[in-house]
């Protein structure tokens, strides 16, 4: 799994700033350059073009301040389904990861209403180290997107289990990248 951006551009910072205050992500800089940094070695070809839409699951709003885990759970079921084939929406959509794990692990103290959003590199290394269960095993069938119910400032009885889970379902590594030929790079390995 990859992530990205890596350089601050002045376009990119503007659009940090602008998600920042509107939004979720809580950008770490720091913690975002220590990340090891994909390079091109000679040897390496990728495609001139290449999509992931076939691994794509059905679209759900996000709630408050939730961009981040939406953001880690869409990309984490996007890995899952690339590495197994699954291109039919369907059995993607039904193997989509819990948003509400992301949020509810490594949410600020005191945000009670899922309204101050998330450290993204902290909660990236938290899926590498304890990885992710997926929403059926969280969110399903009580609460959104299931229901009107939405989690935020508590975990259902599951938690235990999901632990359990989650372990499955971890990620090796989330590498830097610096360039359009990184991303390009990132998907052809």
């Amino acid at each position: 799994m990859v992530w990205f951006p890596n350089t601050i551009s002045p376009t990119f910072s503007f659009l940090l700033s602008t998600c920042i205050s509107g939004q979720g992500l809580v950008f770490d800089n720091d913690l975002y350059q220590k990340r090891i940094l994909l390079k091109r070695e000679r040897s390496d070809k990728y495609p001139k073009s290449f999509s992931l839409k076939a691994y794509a699951p059905y679209v759900f709003a996000q709630q408050n301040s939730t961009c981040v885990a939406h953001a880690i759970a869409v990309a984490r079921t996007i890995s899952f389904a690339f590495n197994r084939k699954l291109t039919d929406i369907k059995k993607v959509s039904a193997n989509v990861f819990s948003p509400h794990w992301v949020y509810f692990r490594n949410k600020q103290l005191g945000d009670d209403n899922c309204s101050k959003g998330l450290n993204l590199e902290k909660a990236i290394n938290d899926l590498i180290v304890h990885g992710i269960p997926r929403l059926v095993s969280v969110e399903y069938k009580e609460y959104y997107p299931f229901t009107k119910t939405v989690l935020c400032n508590y975990y259902p009885d599951s938690y235990s289990n999901d632990t359990n889970e989650a372990l499955k379902y971890k990620i090796d590594e989330v590498y830097r990248i610096i360039d359009l030929d990184g991303i390009k790079l990132a998907l052809s390995k």
